[in-house]
């Protein structure tokens, strides 16, 4: 989860102590499978994502995220549904599916995905 070799510089703090705000709530930054990430508890939104009968197995056979829920549907395909307070991660992580996942919401994450398919497409543009 951490990439500490790129870290350059630590200091150990001895005999120190961390305070932890009151209002803090661990869920709110630990995402399942997504990582740390911050995000508005006010601005939670559903996620539904469908899955290739190909990787179906694969993403049934672990917790994505701590509200995740798992459907079969027709085909052999699987569509996992969560609910999530900062998308950014989840697009790098639908990416990784390639053909075998499809969004299929929320429409910003729809646009998110391909958003970044496009720039990735032009990139391998033959020039004129």
């Amino acid at each position: 989860m951490f990439a500490v070799e790129r870290f350059v510089e630590a200091d150990h703090l001895r005999k120190s102590a961390f305070e932890i705000p009151a209002d803090f709530r661990i869920e709110d930054v630990l995402h399942g499978a997504f990582g740390v990430h911050v995000g508005d508890p006010a601005n939670a939104r559903r996620v539904v994502i469908e899955f290739s009968a190909e990787k179906a197995e694969l993403v049934a056979g672990r917790i994505w995220h701590p509200t995740q829920e798992l459907t079969r549907i027709g085909g052999g395909r699987l569509r996992l549904s969560f609910t999530c307070t900062n998308l950014v991660p989840v697009v790098s992580w639908v990416l990784r599916w390639g053909p075998h996942a499809k969004v299929v919401e929320p429409n910003e994450l729809i646009a998110s995905v391909v958003d970044e398919l496009r720039q990735a497409f032009a990139l391998y543009e033959p020039s004129t």
